[in-house]
């Protein structure tokens, strides 16, 4: 029996963190840093999935499925995201809040915290009803700035691009791989919008035409309802024009 859609999701995910672990684990950075950025990374990856899984669903019907689990994956990202925050602020920083906020990278990363948060908290049937759809598809909408101020902390902050080995240029290739998916992101979230627009558009048209349908029917009834009175009154005219010639017969007779 062929993986379902969902759980070959879930494989693929589980797949990358474990071989993005074991990569991260030979750079040559202290345990905590090396486990901190590996947080940031992971959450940064689920983040991209949580985006990619919407467009993909409108360019082709088949990954409609992978919607349900959407939701849990962007838990995940919080999850993990608050992991690399706290281990940040205790293991880079050492609790120096001065100069964490003084770091232009982490100053970027502020905002895409607060809105995960809010996300976070959002993202439950019980929120839905209380804001109602449209509001809480609009919070949920947040989305699309939380990406793009991971991805500017994260190519801010990233060494790993052009680390460096015994004076050797390194490059991280979880973080080149990170970078591939966050373009990744940016291609086919246009892609979709564009696919979406223009069935958008396609569905104004149907609509509009079939407007312009509708009335031509309620016009040609119209006329239809016209023509029939008027053959109604010719026949009634008819039938007076055989009883005149009918009684006319009978007095000349």
């Amino acid at each position: 029996m062929l993986m379902n859609k969902q759980s070959f999701l879930f494989l693929i995910i589980i797949a990358a963190t474990a071989a993005m672990g074991v990569y991260e684990a030979f750079q040559p950075l202290q345990a905590g840093m090396a486990f901190t950025r590996f947080l940031g990374l992971e959450a940064f990856m689920l983040l991209c999935v949580s985006l990619i899984i919407g467009p993909l669903a409108i360019l082709d019907q088949k990954y409609i499925p992978l919607i349900e689990p959407r939701r849990s994956i962007g838990l995940a990202a919080f999850s993990i995201m608050a992991g690399h925050v706290i281990l940040a602020v205790i293991a880079e920083y050492d609790w120096d809040i001065g100069s964490l906020l003084t770091y232009a990278p982490t100053l970027v990363s502020i905002p895409a915290a607060i809105l995960m948060l809010v996300l976070a908290l959002t993202s439950s049937d019980y929120a839905i009803k209380l804001l109602g759809a449209k509001a809480w598809k609009w919070v949920q909408s947040a989305n699309y700035l939380i990406f793009a101020f991971s991805f500017a902390h994260f190519l801010m902050s990233a060494t790993g691009l052009f680390a460096t080995r015994n004076t050797a240029a390194l490059a991280n290739y979880s973080e080149v791989a990170m970078v591939a998916l966050g373009i990744a992101v940016v291609i086919i979230q246009a892609w979709g919008f564009m696919a979406k627009r223009k069935r958008l558009m396609h569905s104004s048209r149907s609509a509009a035409e079939a407007r312009h349908l509708d009335v031509e029917a309620r016009h040609l009834d119209a006329e239809a309802q016209h023509l029939h009175a008027e053959a109604q009154q010719l026949r009634e005219e008819e039938g007076r024009a055989r009883a005149l010639i009918e009684k006319t017969e009978k007095k000349d007779s």
